[in-house]
């Protein structure tokens, strides 16, 4: 190192202000600082920098890094041991499970195999029936649920508004069989009407309480009378309304509810009226909405045929009993001026429910 006497110079030299940069780096860490700055200068000596070490440091870091990242990429890639496929296995398993869900599969305590008959419904079918094939292969197979005291509420009331109004209109029809001439007959929820001619007042008097006796309710009464002489000089014509009991009503019906599909049902429900006799007269099918996980589709299924074509119909239509809430069934005399019942229309207005 060259000594440098700065004590004869300093006086010569200009103070040296503080806008002045300074242009030489202070090396805070050198030996020299503390040596320097006690003599009062801002000259300082910075050891060479050696571009070997340097160069050796770097390539030393980053050989330890790629070390590191080879050790977790193995650590990842063999970590228990697992083939690449069984983890990809793993991973789509959830999502095979939202497409069964997705696609419509019954819960497991409403589900039962087609080819059991353990837990078909305990009316029993017509033949041509019991062995007919699916309607159409293309849609989803039906789903059978269990007894009624399994299924939900929604499927409760499902079945019990087809059988109570099937097993009320069957009823009506047997209690006035001979005795007298239906002209309207509506069965409405709990309530239903039922317009009539009869012979004289004391037949129309015994009609009414075999209505009661076999609706089992004292709720029936006579709201409308009137002398109707087209059929005979005594005849009258009487409407007959009444509350009722779905829950006794039903009581002997199925316990089971069969699910289609709404295209697949309105094949059934045709191919069940061409096997009984009646004629589809027209199907209308409204907007469908969303209620309790369901898609509801209004229906209104109208059909012609005799009185005892309709009761086989029904008969039919509630021994399957497809997954319809039955909102309104009507029996209409096409022509109740003439003494039969051998015209009538079949009316029923109903919710198809789909999950």
């Amino acid at each position: 190192m060259v000594d440098i006497n700065l004590i004869g110079e300093e006086e010569k030299r200009e103070p040296v202000t503080q806008q002045e940069p300074v242009r030489q780096g202070i090396d805070l860490d050198s030996s020299t600082f503390s040596t320097e700055e006690q003599s009062g200068s801002y000259i300082s000596s910075y050891p060479p920098f050696d571009d070997n070490k340097g160069g050796s440091a770097r390539k030393i870091i980053i050989a330890g890094v790629l070390v590191i990242v080879a050790a977790a990429a193995g650590y990842f890639l063999f970590k228990g041991g697992e083939p690449a496929d069984e983890v990809l296995e793993t991973l789509s398993e959830p999502e095979q499970a939202e497409m069964m869900a997705e696609g419509g599969q019954a819960r497991e305590e409403l589900t039962f195999p087609e080819e059991t008959t353990e837990q078909q419904t305990p009316m029993e079918m017509p033949q041509a029936e019991q062995t007919q094939p699916e309607v159409l292969t293309s849609t989803p197979s039906r789903r059978t649920t269990p007894a009624r005291r399994m299924l939900s509420p929604v499927e409760q009331n499902m079945v019990a508004s087809l059988q109570a109004s099937y097993a009320a209109i069957d009823n009506i029809s047997s209690a006035i069989s001979g005795q007298a001439t239906l002209s309207l007959m509506r069965i409405s929820g709990d309530s239903f009407i039922l317009e009539l001619v009869a012979n004289s007042d004391s037949e129309l008097a015994g009609l009414l309480s075999r209505v009661q006796n076999v609706l089992q309710t004292d709720n029936a009464r006579i709201v409308h009378q009137e002398n109707y002489t087209i059929h005979g000089p005594t005849s009258v014509k009487a409407t007959i309304a009444g509350v009722l009991d779905r829950e006794t009503l039903s009581a002997g019906g199925a316990s089971s509810l069969q699910y289609f599909g709404l295209n697949e049902f309105l094949g059934w429900l045709r191919n069940v009226a061409q096997r009984t006799g009646m004629s589809v007269r027209v199907i209308k099918q409204s907007t469908t909405t969303n209620q309790d996980g369901y898609a509801l589709t209004p229906l209104q299924i109208s059909l012609d045929g005799s009185l005892q074509k309709s009761l086989t119909f029904l008969q039919n239509f509630a021994g399957a009993s497809p997954n319809l809430r039955i909102e309104k069934i009507s029996l209409i005399n096409k022509d109740p001026r003439v003494n039969s019942n051998d015209a009538m229309s079949l009316v029923m207005v109903a919710h198809h429910f789909a999950r």
